[in-house]
């Protein structure tokens, strides 16, 4: 049961830090095409 809640936690954790590069990505992209323009 405490495993399954550690694993739990970590995977929010996970999916928290991909968002986190999604809007990195997102912000780069933007940011890149406005260079190339």
């Amino acid at each position: 049961m405490i495993f399954m809640s550690a694993n739990a936690s970590g995977v929010v954790k996970f999916i928290d830090d991909i968002q986190k590069v999604v809007k990195l990505g997102v912000f780069f992209k933007r940011y890149f095409f406005k260079i190339l323009q």
